[in-house]
């Protein structure tokens, strides 16, 4: 297994995991169950701990890349990782700000309403940055999707 391998199994765990974060603070809020959007949380914060090492394995694999015959590679790398700061600093960000709700939450009192739905807002707005980086990222090395070449390129 090298770098690459590392960084391709990591990076589809914060994607997947906000989705389902996402799901769990919608359905916390539909069926108003705190036990469910403290899951939410909890999953949330864990998907920030793991976005951590998914960045930090982004440089690495592009060195496994560096001689790669497919055409434009470096381009959508750089796109790739242009996307990758800001998606996981707002992964971090939602991840923090459910550990605020959590800790509000200690006392097995709700959390602040106006918390909880920025909590989610930041949720959804990381899951779209890191989708965003995700779409970069699969042009990488799958030819197949890319309909263009680089936008400024």
């Amino acid at each position: 297994m090298n770098n690459a391998h590392i960084h391709l199994v990591l990076n589809h765990i914060p994607i997947i995991g906000l989705g389902i974060v996402l799901f769990l603070l919608v359905l916390a809020e539909l069926k108003r169950s705190v036990d469910i959007r403290r899951a939410g949380w909890i999953l949330l914060i864990l998907i920030g701990i793991i976005a951590i090492p998914t960045y930090f394995t982004g440089d690495p694999a592009e060195q496994v890349l560096e001689h790669s015959p497919i055409g434009e590679t470096e381009e959508w790398i750089q796109i790739h990782e242009e996307r990758a700061g800001p998606a996981t600093l707002i992964t971090l960000a939602s991840a923090l700000l459910a550990g605020i709700c959590l800790w509000k939450d200690r006392s097995k009192k709700l959390a602040p309403g106006p918390l909880i739905i920025i909590t989610l807002l930041t949720a959804l707005l990381a899951f779209g940055a890191m989708l965003w980086t995700a779409q970069a990222g699969g042009k990488i090395r799958h030819t197949e999707i890319r309909y263009a070449p680089p936008p400024g390129f």
